[in-house]
């Protein structure tokens, strides 16, 4: 079984697709699975990675809100699109992803490695144990 910090890192390279797919599709379809998969994601994080690093790292508390606060811009963003069409929806889309390529990249490079460091794998596995369960409960999983 995949780690917490291995699921959601899939995660990524599932957003970053959809990411792709509107871009060559431009369809209001690819964005509404692109709006799922990040408020899923969002959640996620926000339910069971944060916690950790809150506990976990030193400042923990100060990047969980600065993450948290990132994931509030990203569910405004979703929300906004979901009544935008046509070359207003394409410009909101490239601007969410900007902001989405930021955040994973910080957490792949920075937080992720820091966490890998700290909790041993009984723990990481743990939370991607629980992860799978909450994902499998949710409408969009």
């Amino acid at each position: 079984m995949a780690t917490i910090i291995q699921m959601l890192m899939d995660d990524h390279r599932i957003i970053t697709s959809l990411f792709d797919d509107y871009e060559a599709s431009r369809t209001p379809e690819v964005a509404m699975r692109l709006g799922d998969a990040l408020v899923l994601h969002a959640c996620v994080e926000e339910a069971f990675l944060y916690p950790l690093v809150r506990t976990a790292l030193v400042g923990g508390q100060r990047l969980a809100y600065e993450a948290e606060d990132d994931h509030e811009k990203v569910k405004d963003f979703v929300a906004e699109a979901e009544d935008t069409r046509g070359d207003a929806l394409d410009e909101l889309i490239f601007e969410l992803r900007y902001d989405v390529d930021v955040h994973m990249r910080w957490e792949e490079e920075d937080l992720f490695p820091r966490l890998a460091e700290l909790l041993d794998e009984v723990t990481l596995h743990d939370v991607a144990r629980r992860v799978l369960a909450f994902k499998r409960r949710q409408p969009v999983a």
